[in-house]
């Protein structure tokens, strides 16, 4: 029996640095998860608009943002962000992982996780001098898939 194409995405993605021109598809990914209240704790949907100085906070080399494509279409993302402003927790980067729900239990966020050189929590990471990594409001699929 051949695979649908949804089950074939995750073997088909790259994983690549987000761009402004991605920005659409990233906050309707994220507006997906609104309603339910449990992953982004928002209480209304954003826009691009809001959203954009948001996505120039990243850099590649220190709190990079990364989108997973398959066939030319954002089916996934991660970003990572400063954790928490206080001395102790220098070094400690925040990620958040969303997936497009017609993509969801097909690896795509255990690869976009393993993209950032770790199993996921509280590690040392040598790529980018992190000692710590903490994920928050992650979606219950995404732990079992990460098997977290």
């Amino acid at each position: 029996m051949p695979r649908l194409h949804n089950e074939a995405a995750a073997a088909d993605m790259i994983i690549r640095d987000a761009f402004d021109a991605d920005l659409p598809v990233i906050i309707d990914i994220y507006n997906a998860t609104v309603p339910t209240r449990m992953v982004t704790a928002e209480l209304e949907p954003t826009t691009v608009e809001a959203r954009l100085p948001w996505l120039h906070e990243h850099a590649p080399d220190q709190y990079p943002f990364w989108v997973a494509e398959s066939d030319s279409r954002v089916i996934g993302w991660l970003d990572f962000k400063k954790f928490l402003p206080r001395c102790a927790y220098r070094g400690t980067a925040e990620i958040s992982v969303y997936v497009d729900e017609k993509f969801r239990r097909r690896g795509v966020a255990r690869r976009l996780i393993r993209r950032s050189n770790r199993p996921c929590v509280v590690t040392r990471d040598q790529r980018y001098g992190w000692p710590d990594l903490r994920a928050q409001r992650t979606e219950p699929e995404i732990i079992r898939s990460a098997r977290l």
